[in-house]
């Protein structure tokens, strides 16, 4: 269907027909036929109006990208909520091991100059 049909059809559910470059409404058969200059003006008011059409589905569409990205930004915040929390967990584990390591050593130290002590009471 071209331009020119599709505008057709939408005079028609205007309620207003189209003759010679001209607007006729409905009842004003017996008006002269000069052309009126309503042309020009209605395919503004039918541009704007399927513009501002146009307009409110993209803004419905980008507030909802908007309110998907808000939800991402979200989950993606708790999730690096608990990373962190992962992290400073693992952080306290490794450093109660550096520290269990020093007692192990510290232990394993005691024990070596208990036996030697134990070894020089023996000999002595």
């Amino acid at each position: 269907m071209g331009k020119i049909q599709a505008r057709e059809r939408g005079l028609k559910k205007l309620g207003l027909s189209h003759k010679e470059d001209s607007l006729i409404f409905p009842g004003d058969e017996s008006a002269p036929k000069t052309q009126i200059g309503y042309r020009p003006l209605m395919d503004q008011f039918i541009r704007l109006g399927s513009q501002s059409i146009g307009f409110c589905n993209e803004a419905n569409t980008l507030k909802a990208s908007l309110q998907q990205a808000e939800e991402r930004d979200e989950a993606l915040e708790a999730k690096l909520k608990l990373s962190k929390e992962a992290r400073e967990k693992a952080q306290a584990d490794a450093a109660s091991v550096e520290e269990l390591r020093q007692r192990l050593s510290k232990a394993e130290s005691a024990l070596r100059d208990c036996w030697r002590y134990a070894q020089e009471a023996i000999i002595n």
